[in-house]
């Protein structure tokens, strides 16, 4: 279950972090003696001055002895206080070949500042350099050496890599055995990080006899109150919570956190790391409310003590929690929370080789699938795609998406939705004043006070408890905003599609013709309602789905849509059966060849084209139209006599974005330029291209009034912000959905709008006042579009091209309607009407296709028709007046 992994991770930090993986414990004895920073600046000027001063060679060697052991003792005093950069500046002064185990110490304080900074490439760089100088000069039994295989061992802990790490820690404890004898607390050290990995690894009955080993150890080293020993009963009760002997576990919790409460106080690490594994007990045994009490003080100490992997823990626990609670706003928010802190962590680990970054990512999969589901289950389905794809290999995003802004999946976030944003503000705002009292006073609490420091200690300690109690307060007002917001925000939906006044709808259908119907799909908790209106009836249809399972199957269903390697069928045949089967005799028996679809929820992601009945696609029997409110004035216009375009798209590389060269050649194979003897056009028209496709020549198209307007170019969707949603210009500027709101821009004498674009028809995300943020294609129509085509995907470069060619040819030379020569195109690529050649070099608008490095490409089902897999020609929908 969910709360078992983020309960898992937290003893990793406990005994990891807190028992020598990141304490060097051998050199630790030199530690600096108690002298300010500012000595240490006086005292290396000095030195720089004796330096210059020395007149013999003997002389320079003592003096940059001096000044090396100088750096050295400041670095880590500036470790000790958590400046790293400082510190890791005076550690890289202190080189000094002239001691070589002193050059091996220096590094390996160099590379527990890199592992405390998760920056593990150069932590094992400088660990194993550390690791050879020591065994060159003492060979490879010397007890550092045991150390620093401890310390390395950790840095593999931190990746996943749980086999590399136990043979390292069975090497450094049989050396720390035969060094010190089988009760030494260096020997419990190495038992306890063994038993952890042993636990990692599922094999419980042995992390439990390495557990008690270094438990008994300790206690009679230290005795039964010692940090240690809360440290070994809390590894303790993590295998005895694994194991479900769950008043075990309770007990061994709560005895290390008096332990801890008593050594540390109450505002300390070790403290949240007892509070989170508490609360992960009581969350296993059903009592919530104790769990969330945990937690929430858990949360307080983690964003104070600066550690990732605790922070990510506690709030992916919190997340688990409010989502068993039926608290799915806020417990997306949290969970966005913690991947996002895990996404930090992972964007420091670029330069390590793929196997341990796959391991890395593999040991925390769980949060990013945790916070998928949650996304889905509510029908945010681009925020959920967002997170897996940054969860995919990186590989496997590249072929299959085109937001040519994301420079990885693994400096990527998860991005907060308008409404979250203030939340995220206030928040961090709480957070950052907490932080700020904590470190004060811990700096206070360290050194020898004044009386007005005693004073001001008081005061802090005073500030914290207000504080907390504030974070606690602001904790609860969040919970109830998020949920208060999406009772609400569901009532607006409904409302919004005015199932009231469907009946006058029946004479704008019999004025399109009596083969045109209207279909609303509303998605409720335990079943998916239908309701057909015709020409002559209006009745009713039941698909007993839950709202849930709808929403997996979709976001499956668009998973195989988007990877043309990928069988589309079985989904499209299981969906088909809950969303056109329940009307299937209702659409025969009416007669229905042009279907007009309002959609709910995730369905707005599905091409309902795409839908297979076992004989063939929805496509190949209908012509489907998007139904939206915006569109409903414009339904009944006529077909225009004469057509003529615009476009405008973007070829060239901008920094941030990849070239898109088949956009010139898809425009200049659609538009027939006035004045030129052109030959491949099939529609008259201007075409203005990368430095020429600017903001202000799009608002002149939109002046001289052209009929239709093509866009090629970059489009960055971004869930639930209209502001940071873009089309890329072609002089590299930003047309956000906010500017074209804003700005006024207009589209009324458009009665045609082609976004050849990725994700232009796609919503989502929530602004400030619960609203979903449109999509450019809805917005465009609310601005006076009367069709607008968009996509629902990324989509492939050259046979996007190839598509709208042909789609366009039928419009002027075959006097179709639009709906009809979107379908005759869609039609041509399923039954193979284009020549195998045109697929060659075939690439999406960001990069080229290609298959996952070192996988063989399958083979497309129809070679002669090599577009016939619905990621080419399906994520085109027409959305408005379709005649």
């Amino acid at each position: 279950m969910q709360s078992k992994r983020h309960f898992i991770t937290i003893c990793a930090i406990c005994s990891f972090l807190l028992c020598a993986f990141f304490m060097p414990e051998v050199y630790s004895q030199a530690a600096s003696e108690a002298r300010s920073e500012e000595e240490y600046e006086q005292e290396l000027v000095l030195l720089e001055q004796a330096l210059k001063e020395c007149r013999d060679e003997a002389c320079k060697k003592e003096t940059l002895l001096k000044k090396a052991d100088t750096h050295f003792s400041y670095g880590k005093l500036l470790k000790k206080k958590r400046k790293f950069e400082a510190a890791l500046a005076q550690f890289q002064k202190a080189q000094d070949v002239h001691r070589p185990e002193r050059e091996a110490f220096r590094l390996a304080w160099m590379a527990d500042i890199y592992q405390e900074q998760f920056r593990f490439p150069d932590a094992i760089k400088a660990y194993r350099e550390s690791l050879a100088i020591l065994k060159k000069l003492h060979g490879p039994e010397y007890p550092a050496v045991a150390t620093e295989l401890n310390n390395l061992a950790g840095v593999y802990d931190s990746l996943g890599e749980y086999e590399n790490a136990k043979a390292m820690l069975d090497k450094a404890l049989a050396i720390h055995k035969k060094a010190f004898g089988n009760d030494h607390p260096k020997v419990a050290i190495r038992l306890n990080n063994l038993g952890e990995v042993y636990r990692k690894l599922g094999e419980y009955e042995k992390a439990i006899g390495m557990f008690e080993q270094a438990l008994d150890i300790d206690k009679k080293a230290f005795g039964n109150d010692h940090p240690n020993v809360a440290i070994r009963l809390n590894n303790l009760g993590s295998v005895y919570k694994a194991l479900g002997e769950y008043e075990k576990a309770i007990g061994m919790f709560e005895q290390a956190l008096d332990i801890d409460k008593k050594a540390f106080g109450n505002d300390h690490l070790d403290v949240a790391t007892d509070l989170n594994n508490l609360g992960s007990v009581y969350y296993s045994l059903g009592e919530y409310e104790k769990a969330i009490g945990m937690f929430e003080k858990a949360l307080i100490l983690a964003e104070k003590s600066r550690r990732p992997e605790l922070l990510s823990t506690v709030q992916g626990n919190l997340s688990d929690l409010l989502a068993k609670t039926k608290k799915p706003g806020a417990a997306i928010f949290f969970g966005k929370q913690a991947v996002n802190t895990i996404q930090t962590m992972r964007s420091k680990i670029k330069g390590l080789e793929k196997s341990l970054q796959t391991s890395f990512l593999k040991k925390n999969e769980e949060y990013y699938k945790h916070l998928a589901d949650l996304l889905i289950n509510q029908g945010r389905l681009p925020e959920a795609r967002q997170v897996l794809a940054m969860l995919k290999q990186e590989e496997y995003f590249d072929f299959i998406r085109r937001d040519a802004t994301r420079s990885g999946t693994r400096s990527e976030t998860a991005d907060y939705t308008d409404f979250e944003k203030p939340w995220l503000k206030d928040y961090q705002e709480i957070q950052s004043r907490l932080v700020k009292i904590g470190e004060e006073a811990e700096k206070l609490k360290r050194k020898k006070r004044t009386p007005e420091q005693d004073a001001r200690l008081e005061q802090l300690k005073k500030d914290l408890m207000v504080a907390n109690k504030a974070f606690t307060q602001f904790l609860d007002e969040l919970y109830a905003g998020f949920e208060q917001i999406s009772d609400e925000k569901r009532k607006i939906e409904i409302a919004e599609k005015n199932l009231k006044l469907l009946k006058p709808l029946q004479a704008t259908l019999k004025h399109l013709g009596g083969d045109s119907v209207l279909l609303h799909y509303i998605v409720t908790e335990s079943k998916l309602r239908i309701i057909l209106t015709t020409p002559h009836v209006q009745l009713s249809r039941d698909s007993l789905i839950s709202a849930k399972d709808l929403n997996r199957k979709i976001t499956e269903f668009r998973e195989s849509l988007e990877n043309r390697h990928a069988d589309p069928l079985p989904g499209a045949r299981e969906l088909y059966n809950h969303i056109l089967e329940p009307v299937a005799d209702d659409l025969k028996q009416a007669g229905a060849k042009t279907l007009m679809i309002s959609l709910d929820g995730m369905l707005r992601y599905l091409p309902v084209a795409a839908l297979h009945d076992g004989t063939g696609y929805a496509a190949e029997q209908y012509r489907i139209i998007i139904y939206t409110e915006a569109a409903k004035p414009n339904l009944t216009i006529p077909v225009l006599p004469k057509w003529e375009m615009a476009a405008m798209g973007l070829t060239r590389k901008l920094e941030g974005f990849s070239a898109l060269p088949a956009v010139k050649q898809e425009l200049e194979g659609i538009v027939i330029r006035t004045g030129s003897q052109d030959t491949d056009g099939v529609i008259p028209g201007v075409i203005h291209l990368d430095q020429a496709f600017t903001k202000k020549a799009l608002n002149d198209m939109l002046d001289i009034a052209y009929p239709v307007l093509h866009l090629a170019s970059h489009f960055v969707f971004r869930p639930g912000t209209d502001r940071d949603t873009f089309l890329l210009l072609g002089d590299g500027s930003r047309l956000s959905l906010a500017d074209i709101h804003d700005e006024n821009f207009e589209f009324t004498d458009l009665d045609l709008l082609t976004l050849s674009a990725c994700d232009t028809a796609t919503g989502g995300g929530r602004n400030a006042n619960g609203r979903e943020v449109e999509g450019l294609g809805v917005l465009a129509q609310k601005r006076g579009a009367k069709a607008v085509l968009a996509t629902l995907w990324s989509v492939a470069d050259r046979s996007t091209g190839i598509f709208m060619q042909n789609m366009y040819k039928s419009l002027r030379e075959k006097n179709l309607g639009k709906a009809e020569v979107l379908q005759h195109a869609q039609l041509m690529f399923i039954r193979g009407e284009i020549t195998g050649s045109e697929n060659r070099g075939d690439g999406e608008r960001n990069r080229p296709v290609k298959g996952l490095p070192g996988m063989a490409e399958k083979q497309d089902s129809k070679p002669a028709a090599p577009y016939s897999h619905p990621y080419y020609w399906a994520p085109f929908i027409l959305m408005g007046n379709w005649l």
